[in-house]
């Protein structure tokens, strides 16, 4: 919402974010999370939920040094389902050493690192079409099992996209731990659509759709967990 409201103030008329999913933040006096259950502050009292956990949740859960903190309840109308995004916390030392692991963006290489990585966005901008195909399709037709339906595609496209995000930005940092990387340089993104324009429609559309900031803050995200630290660099030459 920041960066939007600041874009429209310098006269660019990007569209505003859309919110798909209702939620509800929690803090410690409305939350309590428990290894295996949480309970939760409603209209209607308490109510204690136990989790549905992968292994991946479930190191986090099981490990002393982080301090459960928060959390937000999302609703999917799609799947009548709830996602608790827990907030967790722990004090990490920075990296010493100044080696640095440089990421470039772009459409169909999501991200290619000076270390010769390159992370194919193929699949993702895959996705991204057919859900705009299916969608014109559904967006014709006024039937209320249409509107219905557009929602729930709605909710799943946000899921796989955030899917392969994390995939990626997972992959970015154990590239850089990889190579005892202390920083990676990410491209600074200010008017990067207007830099990638090239007057193809199709184009136009897909970066106009293209998460780039947040590949960015969850590669920072991630990357905050070893030490290593994400600096934003002039795009300049940095191909």
């Amino acid at each position: 919402m920041k960066s939007t409201v600041a874009d429209r103030k310098n006269g660019d008329s990007r569209p505003l974010p859309r919110f798909d999913e209702p939620s509800a933040v929690y803090d410690k006096r409305t939350l309590t999370i428990r290894d295996r259950s949480a309970t939760l502050s409603t209209v209607n009292g308490r109510v204690e939920v136990e989790y549905l956990l992968g292994d991946y949740q479930r190191s986090y859960l099981d490990d002393n040094e982080y301090e459960r903190r928060m959390g937000t309840l999302h609703y999917r109308e799609d799947e009548d389902a709830f996602d608790l995004h827990i907030v967790i916390q722990t004090e990490v030392e920075e990296r010493d050493g100044d080696r640095v692991l440089g990421v470039d963006v772009n459409l169909k290489n999501v991200a290619v690192t000076s270390t010769g990585a390159f992370f194919d966005g193929g699949k993702l901008l895959w996705g991204r079409d057919h859900y705009f195909r299916v969608r014109r399709g559904l967006q014709d037709k006024d039937a209320r099992s249409a509107k219905q339906t557009l929602r729930q595609l709605s909710g799943r496209e946000t899921r796989f996209v955030l899917d392969r995000l994390h995939t990626i930005s997972r992959r970015l940092v154990e590239e850089a731990r990889s190579h005892d990387c202390s920083y990676i340089a990410v491209e600074r993104l200010t008017n990067i659509r207007d830099r990638m324009d090239n007057g193809n429609d199709r184009i136009k559309r897909q970066m106009h759709n293209w998460a780039f900031r947040e590949l960015q803050e969850m590669v920072a995200s991630k990357a905050a967990e070893y030490g290593i630290r994400v600096e934003a660099v002039p795009p300049a030459f940095s191909s």
